[in-house]
């Protein structure tokens, strides 16, 4: 497995036709399809449906899996699925410790301080809110 500090950060620009989604779980738990950036290096690498390439893709949204903490514009790590979406298992890093989390530049969540066990689990946050919205 890379490690964050082995691989050099390019700069992902935030464009429309480099996106795709990406499998984001932990453990292969708490699954959600979530939208990313990609490098055009890494758009023709995904195009070739290859399987276990590992690559830096932007996140485009601010993920359920870090809630309550923002994550827009995080580099997260990402794994080639074949023809299916590429992984991210959020276990492979400890996003909760601040010196491995990179962000794009022009992200407003880069700023915003985290709180510590930031990985939820999904499902009871999901019966919270249908609990909430029970009448």
């Amino acid at each position: 497995m890379p490690k964050l500090k082995d691989i050099e950060f390019d700069i992902i620009p935030y464009k429309e036709n480099n996106m795709t989604k990406v499998k984001l779980s932990i453990n292969e738990k708490n699954v959600e399809g979530i939208w990313i950036c990609v490098s055009d290096e890494t758009k023709i690498l995904l195009n070739k449906n290859t399987s276990d390439d590992y690559f830096i893709a932007r996140l485009a949204n601010d993920a359920l899996n870090f809630f309550p903490n923002r994550s827009w514009g995080l580099h997260i790590l990402c794994k080639t699925n074949g023809t299916l979406r590429p992984l991210c298992d959020l276990n492979w890093i400890d996003y909760s410790k601040k010196e491995n989390r990179f962000w794009a530049e022009d992200s407003s969540a880069k700023d915003y301080d985290w709180k510590l066990g930031n990985l939820i689990d999904k499902e009871k946050y999901y019966n919270k809110i249908v609990e909430k919205l029970r009448f």
